[in-house]
């Protein structure tokens, strides 16, 4: 997180060290059973399991969740979601943080739901923007109170 007087940016991630312990495990078991002789290597089961997990390892390590609240508005940048969106403070009808729950959303990452399009990597507080259009965007936040501040701050002076 960096913060200056006109500017707040926050970086999450999805990376824990036991999602990646666990996977490695599993990654691990396979490749332990073809050693022993318990399996054959190049069943498409196994191929197809090895790849999912490897896929899913590498998402985790590298996913990240950029959020930055300026005087025009707030962007994130999630990747591998999305490379850039950008909403507008003139657009938005109202704006609070809110704690919202995994099965609102169904989890975290980008995500569809009752309460409209979330972007979130871990935690269970966000930034709810509610447009004048009526749609809603969640972008989830680990430090509610700090951009919670800046974002009043900034609406107060713009």
């Amino acid at each position: 997180m960096k913060n200056n007087s006109n500017i707040y940016l926050e970086k999450q991630g999805f990376a824990k060290i036991w999602i990646i312990a666990l996977l490695s495990l599993f990654l691990l078991i396979p490749v332990i059973d073809v050693y022993r002789g318990h399996k054959e290597i190049g069943g498409l089961t196994f191929d197809f399991g090895l790849l999912i997990i490897l896929v899913l390892i590498i998402y985790f390590s590298f996913a990240k969740l950029w959020t930055t609240v300026d005087a025009e508005g707030i962007e994130i940048t999630f990747l591998p979601f999305a490379w850039r969106k950008r909403w507008a403070w003139k657009d938005v009808q109202e704006v609070y943080i809110r704690k919202y729950s995994l099965y609102e959303f169904g989890g975290w990452g980008y995500r569809l739901g009752s309460g409209g399009t979330a972007y979130t990597s871990k935690g269970k507080h966000g930034v709810q923007l509610e447009f004048k259009n009526g749609k809603k965007i969640l972008v989830g936040t680990q430090h509610p109170e700090e951009i919670k501040q800046f974002i009043t701050k900034i609406r107060e002076n713009g």
